[in-house]
């Protein structure tokens, strides 16, 4: 049993200096009113010089109006990164320093054909009521990649005021959209390997009192 619980107690450690942490985020402000989502993000570190960034988007638009989202941004600090979308729809490109008329320009993203406002074919873009988990890898300085949480890619300080945006195109009545995101209210990032941890330590004490 102490085995056990040290073994649990090294993995809360080593899950405090490195790990994974999620951030929820929704759609809350439409150009035209047509387009809307949520997602999650998640950035996962473990050492070395490379970490990577899961966006999961739910495409909640209205079924009956079609459309599909066909790219999104994002802006992060530090924007020294070096990356590449490594897991992604067909079509679909990795962005930097992407205009976003009439917004400012997100620092990284993904859209059909390599551009956000426009180009290629919605159809291949994420249909209304379907999912997908984009994945990013990062590449940079060790210690500045061990500094960042899910928090440092949704930067929504000055100057651009915005911390993520998706666009949608193909509407049924030829229109499109861009949609600005919030956080979840009162959301608190938990660092998912602590709550395993953590979970793994609830899991000594019972199998502790059922020896007893």
């Amino acid at each position: 049993m102490r085995k056990i619980a040290a073994m649990s107690a090294a993995l809360l450690v080593s899950s405090l200096a490195h790990g994974a942490m999620s951030l929820d985020f929704y759609s809350c402000q439409s150009l035209e009113n047509l387009g809307s989502y949520n997602g999650t993000m998640t950035w996962s570190y473990a050492g070395g010089s490379s970490g990577t960034l899961s966006v999961t988007l739910n495409n909640t638009s209205n079924a009956a109006n079609g459309g599909f989202l066909t790219g999104f941004g994002f802006n992060a600090a530090p924007t020294t990164l070096g990356g590449a979308l490594t897991t992604g729809l067909p079509e679909w490109s990795y962005l930097e320093n992407e205009p976003a008329s009439p917004y400012e320009n997100f620092d990284f993203g993904a859209a059909t054909e390599g551009s956000f406002l426009g180009g290629g074919q919605p159809a291949f873009g994420v249909a209304a009521g379907a999912s997908f988990t984009f994945v990013f890898t990062f590449s940079g300085d060790a210690g500045v990649l061990a500094g960042l949480d899910a928090n440092s890619f949704f930067d929504d300080s000055a100057p651009a005021g915005y911390g993520f945006i998706a666009r949608f195109r193909g509407f049924d009545n030829g229109g499109s959209d861009k949609v600005i995101a919030c956080l979840e209210p009162n959301a608190v990032p938990v660092p998912m390997p602590v709550a395993l941890a953590a979970a793994g330590l609830l899991g000594v004490g019972v199998l502790r009192r059922r020896m007893k």
